[in-house]
């Protein structure tokens, strides 16, 4: 018996890898364009986009461009074209993260298959039936879901295909949310460019604060690893079958920086593997695991999809690739080379890649190539530099060729008749929906026999020598009529047309009708002409809200003149543990107070970043208790959970939705009262994705985050918990990095890990260009801080709104004195980086070389 297994779903950065991942047997690949992929480093033009969409449907395998970056208003008209592009090209599908570019894709291309990126951050039900209002039919949820957690999510949303990754490198923050490279350097992983600052080292520092919240006699918590950050990769293969047998359609393999040898070995694998559970007969295989551990590794986890964490999940000793263990060192030989006892079973080959990985030393590592075949149970190594006794040594790299040989995977029917002495063969190819695709083929003419005729036998075997290719025939039917002759060349030419005109009918097959076409370039022209023009400047005295996290925080920002509060309640330990969680009772109780204290300033409950299953449970019946007036979201899927439990209350957005541009906010508005735009743009960005909005008549309230430390990373990785999870205690944590910068360390109630900026965003001497753009509000973030802090960053804003009103000199100073109030009190200094500079993006990225350590950022 053979049961359907989920799709299999192969990176392709280059036209290489493509081919790689075809002939290894990918049933789709996934691949960037130009200008719009999460991976900068690794796209396509259109022409080479219209060649690999051409390679990988002549073997009946689906193409998936990614159009999932971020998106500035100037550059809408741009992602119009490459998404009409990608439709006229044949694309199977387009991966999303902007819901702009979702809704432009809707508007355009209203036929091509619409997929939610992971960098959308869908964790919930709710989340996935958001995405399917933006359009989206399939969905790639985040890699922090648990199996059951998905398997929960597929039940409540059929009809939604439902896509997780399987194997590859994992980020450490939750995919979209991670504005960590961007805020230190200006490279934005949600535009492609991440740098990877979470395989660095960083030390974990624990202290005290002082009456601003700022950390004070900090001492390093004691910890052998410095890679605090940095994950194991994932692999799925040793329980594919689970995963197999859940209602998950596609399996993603992480990669497109990947080379083509990596893409082959472990796509290879999860094809074979797949097979044979197809057929009831997979079991892990030792050399497969070997494969893949070769291929590429930091420590394999099954992942928090299997419920794997700390240790198990975390690598955090080093960042680079492991390979696989073969033996320790014991010695110096008397020629002064290290002597390597080799594990039982080890088999070594001249040209293999070896390395020596000190314990907690990743700086000291060393490798070397085999130069010589190796006998008996132990090899003298030249390494470059001493290498401790006891130190594991590991094979990191094999010279070996893998097989290049393509899996049959297109299975054809066909049936050859003659009219006079030419054959012609009528056939039709299986496509991937099951569905037969025609074709037809003409042969030279034929001879007639002297001595042997041909037969129908020998004409069928000659047919079927189809090696080297991804076509096997399923069913052949000749009539061939009596004497006549054809040399093996001639049959072998006609099989090569036989093959091509198959090939050229799946390609014809899907893709779009000419009319299909000019009437998605009509859409565009349209598109193109309906562009609002940049309106402004704006006369708006915006108002100040403020985010804090205590009922006490509530009051003094009320007391400080904000217009509007929000609260991220604080968790609290849960009986005899001291990690903080949420508990329903005690956050309606605090809202409730804060809504007391406050009036009549409203009070606003902040949601959490990360808005899972448990916590929607928790907080959907405090909705009617806690007498808000309204929910603060970063997700749009959050924003549903809130009308279901309370259909009457305002939404607003937060940061965390990622709006860019004036698509989105027009997509969000009827959801949401107010949006936060996305701290990473420009002040020219932002002010146009404004003044675009107004003028097309945009209602929502648009804020700004003016004033706190930027959270850049949010991770299920609980960094307290290395050092015992002292946060009941107050005590508070910072990451260092090399650079002596620190990064504030908050939890929330699931024991997430909330990482801030090491420095504080200060917008408070831009207040008039923000006043003249149109911005309504102004956002205080005081989370993590002292109602001190609270009280002098209000009131600070709150005389610089009030000082609109003042000749332009006379502004000028007093919001300069101002700024330098604030300095006195920040952590870590003042930034206004992004804003003023802008993100750095002129500079071409080259792709990371196969051998080195840095992580191949993972998000599609």
């Amino acid at each position: 018996m053979t049961r359907t297994v989920p799709e299999l779903l192969a990176p392709a950065g280059n036209f290489d890898a493509l081919k790689a991942a075809c002939d290894a047997g990918a049933d789709s690949v996934y691949l960037g364009g130009a200008r719009f992929g999460a991976r900068a480093a690794a796209s396509f033009d259109r022409d080479a986009l219209f060649g690999a969409i051409e390679y990988a449907h002549s073997r009946d395998v689906a193409v998936y461009v990614t159009v999932n970056t971020l998106v500035t208003e100037r550059e809408l008209p741009l992602v119009a074209e490459e998404l009409v592009a990608a439709f006229e090209t044949g694309a199977d599908a387009v991966l999303v993260h902007d819901p702009g570019v979702a809704s432009i894709a809707r508007e355009l291309v209203p036929d091509l298959p619409l997929h939610a990126s992971t960098q959308m951050t869908v964790h919930s039900a709710y989340g996935v039936r958001a995405a399917a209002d933006l359009g989206c039919t399939r969905v790639v949820l985040a890699r922090e879901l648990h199996l059951t957690e998905i398997e929960a999510i597929a039940r409540d949303v059929p009809g939604i295909e439902i896509e997780v990754f399987a194997h590859g490198a994992l980020c450490y923050a939750w995919s979209g949310q991670c504005l960590l490279s961007s805020a230190i350097g200006g490279r934005s992983g949600n535009r492609g460019r991440c740098a990877q600052p979470c395989r660095k080292p960083y030390s974990l520092l624990s202290g005290t604060t002082d009456g601003w919240g700022r950390l004070t006699e900090p001492s390093p918590v004691p910890l052998g690893d410095r890679y605090l950050l940095s994950p194991r990769d994932l692999w799925t293969y040793p329980v594919l079958s689970r995963l197999a047998r859940s209602p998950i359609a596609a399996l993603k393999i992480e990669g497109r920086l990947r080379s083509p040898r990596y893409v082959a070995d472990v796509v290879g694998c999860y094809r074979r593997a797949l097979d044979r559970i197809a057929e009831d007969t997979f079991v892990p295989l030792p050399e497969e695991e070997d494969l893949l551990r070769l291929a590429f590794n930091r420590g394999f986890t099954i992942g928090r999809l299997f419920g794997e964490t700390g240790d198990r999940f975390m690598g955090r000793d080093r960042p680079g690739s492991r390979g696989i263990p073969i033996g320790e060192v014991i010695g110096l030989n008397h020629q002064g080379l290290s002597v390597v006892r080799l594990r039982e079973g080890v088999r070594l080959e001249p040209g293999d890649g070896l390395a020596a990985f000190p314990s907690c030393r990743p700086d000291l590592d060393t490798g070397v190539v085999l130069r010589r075949a190796v006998t008996g149970d132990t090899v003298s190594l030249a390494f470059n530099r001493p290498v401790p006794v006891g130190t594991p040594v590991h094979l990191t790299g094999r010279n070996s060729k893998p097989t290049s040989s393509p899996i049959p995977r297109v299975y054809l029917d066909l049936s050859v008749s003659f009219h006079e002495d030419r054959p012609v063969a009528v056939g039709s190819v299986a496509n991937h929906r099951g569905l037969p695709v025609p074709f037809r083929v003409v042969g030279d003419s034929m001879t007639a026999a002297r001595t042997r005729p041909l037969t129908s036998g020998t004409f069928e075997q000659q047919l079927r020598r189809t090696g080297g290719t991804p076509f096997a025939f399923r069913s052949i039917a000749i009539d061939l009529p009596k004497n006549l002759f054809a040399p093996p060349s001639a049959l072998n030419e006609f099989r090569r047309r036989i093959l091509e005109a198959a090939a050229a009918s799946l390609v014809a097959s899907r893709r779009p009708g000419s009319g299909t076409t000019a009437a998605a370039r009509v859409r565009l022209s349209r598109f193109r002409l309906s562009q609002e023009s940049f309106r402004g400047p704006f006369s708006i005295i915006p108002r100040v809200r403020c985010l804090v996290d205590s009922v006490d925080g509530t009051e003094t920002a009320a007391e400080a003149g904000a217009d509007e509060i929000c609260i991220e309640p604080l968790p609290v330990p849960s009986g005899s543990s001291p990690c903080p969680t949420w508990e329903g009772e005690a956050i309606a109780e605090m809202l409730v107070d804060s809504v007391s204290r406050c009036a009549p300033v409203p009070v606003i409950w902040a949601w959490p970043r990360v808005t899972t299953a448990d916590f929607l449970a928790m907080a959907t019946p405090v909705l009617p208790l806690a007498g808000v007036a309204g929910v603060l979201v970063n997700g749009a899927g959050a924003g549903l959970a809130v009308r279901s439990g309370k259909p009457s209350i305002p939404v607003h957005g937060g940061p965390g939705l990622n709006v860019w541009n004036s698509r989105t906010v027009r997509r969000f508005e009827p959801l949401f009262t107010s949006l936060t735009l996305s701290p990473e743009l420009s002040r020219q960005e932002l002010s146009e994705a404004v003044a675009v909005t107004r003028g097309a008549g945009g209602q929502v309230l648009l804020g700004v985050i003016v004033q706190g430390n930027l959270e850049v990373m949010v991770s299920e990785d609980c960094l307290p918990g290395l050092a015992g999870c002292l946060a009941s205690t107050g005590t508070r944590f910072a990451l260092e990095d090399e650079r002596r910068r620190r990064f504030p360390v908050l939890q929330d109630g699931a024991c997430r890990s909330r990482i801030l900026n090491s420095v504080e965003t200060c917008l408070i001497d831009h207040i008039p260009a923000l006043a003249s753009a149109g911005v309504d509000l102004l956002v205080v973030d005081a989370r993590g801080r002292t109602p001190a802090w609270t009280a002098a960053a209000v009131r600070a804003y709150r005389a610089g709104v009030n000082a609109l009103g003042l000749p332009a000199s006379r502004r000028e100073a007093v919001l300069g004195e101002l700024k330098e109030d604030l300095r006195t009190i920040a952590w870590g200094g003042l930034t206004s980086s992004l804003y003023i500079h802008g993100r750095r993006e002129g500079q071409t990225l080259l792709p990371v070389l196969e051998h080195d350590t840095t992580c191949h950022r993972s998000s599609s």
